[in-house]
């Protein structure tokens, strides 16, 4: 019966023991840059901001340009309404995962990072 009582005691510690503190990341607000913008397949850099680091990419090349901090967004149709083009700086939240986009898209194909982000628009600097 004593050893009954010490078994939950002994989980308890080595519980207690295993778990690492998360540390909490924000949503935001963050500063982006537009770095690329064709036929509404956007690609942002993260310019500053306590972003989790598995929600962007750290190196990305494009081309003969590899770019830090980059992430995809997912909620392409909202974000083309937002007036931000190639080059412009701006400041966003990030929102949970969003729905099916339902807006009209060309269909040329742009490579983008491998991480997906549903953003909303705070502020722009441009």
């Amino acid at each position: 019966m004593h050893r009954i009582l010490q078994l939950p005691i002994l989980f308890g510690i080595i519980l207690f023991c295993a778990c690492k503190p998360s540390r909490n990341h924000s949503s935001g607000p963050f500063t982006g840059k537009v770095i690329g913008d064709i036929c509404s397949q956007y690609t942002i850099q993260l310019v500053s901001g306590d972003m989790d680091p598995s929600r962007y990419v750290k190196n990305w090349q494009q081309g003969d340009s590899v770019y830090h901090n980059v992430f995809a967004v997912t909620n392409y149709c909202y974000f083309s309404k937002q007036g931000l083009n190639k080059g412009d700086v701006f400041q966003f939240y990030l929102l949970p995962d969003s729905g099916q986009q339902n807006c009209v898209v060309c269909l040329i194909y742009a490579p983008r990072p491998d991480i997906y982000n549903t953003i909303k628009v705070a502020s722009a600097a441009k």
